[in-house]
C-alpha cells in the first residue's frame, strides 16, 4: 500500500485543517444556540401578549369609565328636562308678557324676528336650562350658550331674563343676523316666513 503525502495532511481534507475545525465550530455554536435563540423569541412573544392583555384591560376600564360617565349625564340631562317642564308649567303670563315686552323694548325694529327665536328657544321662559352632548349649558329666554359666551358676556345671563336678552342683542348686532341660534332655525325660520 502506497503511503500518502506528506501535503495531504495539510490540504482540505486532512484531520488538521483549521478550516474543517472553523467549520465545524460554528456549526457546533449555530446547534447550541437554538435553543437559546426559541426561548428568547419566547419570552418576547409572551411579553407582547402581557402588553397586549394589559393594554386591553385598560381600555376596558376606560370604557366601564366612560359609560358610567355617560349614563351619569344622561341621568342629569333627564332631571333637567323634568326640571324644564315643570317650570314651563310654571310660568305665569304675567312673566311671560314681561319678557315679551322686554324683547319688544331691547330689539325694537328687530323685535318680531327676536320674539321668534326666543318662542323656538325656550317657549319666553326664563329659567329654561338645556345641556348639550358637549356638556355645555343653554340658558333663560335666547338659550344662550355657557362654553361659548360666557368668556365674552360673564355669568349673569345664567340667571338674570333681562340681562339674557342684552346679551342675545349684543352678540345679534356682533353677528348683525341669528345665526348664533342655529340649531332651532328650522323653527324661527318658519315663523318669519309666514309674516
Amino acid at each position: 500500500m502506497r503511503k500518502k503525502p506528506n501535503w495531504y495532511e495539510h490540504s482540505s481534507r486532512g484531520k488538521n485543517n483549521p478550516y474543517k475545525t472553523l467549520f465545524w465550530g460554528v456549526v457546533l455554536i449555530i446547534l447550541l444556540s437554538i435553543p437559546f435563540r426559541i426561548w428568547a423569541m419566547k419570552v418576547e412573544a409572551d411579553r407582547k401578549v402581557e402588553a397586549s392583555y394589559n393594554l386591553m384591560l385598560q381600555i376596558n376600564k376606560t370604557l366601564q369609565v366612560k359609560d358610567k360617565e355617560i349614563e351619569q349625564l344622561r341621568e342629569q340631562k333627564e332631571e333637567v328636562e323634568n326640571e324644564n317642564r315643570e317650570l314651563q308649567k310654571q310660568v305665569s303670563l304675567p312673566i311671560r308678557d314681561k319678557v315679551i315686552a322686554e324683547i319688544n323694548s331691547v330689539f325694537g325694529k328687530k323685535a318680531p324676528q327676536a320674539l321668534a327665536v326666543a318662542r323656538c328657544e325656550s317657549g319666553f321662559d326664563p329659567d329654561r336650562v338645556n345641556i348639550n352632548s358637549n356638556l355645555s349649558r343653554d340658558y333663560s329666554v335666547f338659550q344662550i350658550n355657557d362654553r361659548v359666551w360666557t368668556k365674552v358676556f360673564g355669568e349673569g345671563f345664567k340667571t338674570d331674563w333681562k340681562e339674557n336678552i342684552q346679551v342675545a342683542k349684543a352678540i345679534f348686532d356682533r353677528n348683525g343676523d341669528w345665526r348664533a341660534w342655529y340649531s332651532s332655525e328650522h323653527c324661527w325660520k318658519d315663523r318669519l316666513a309666514q309674516k
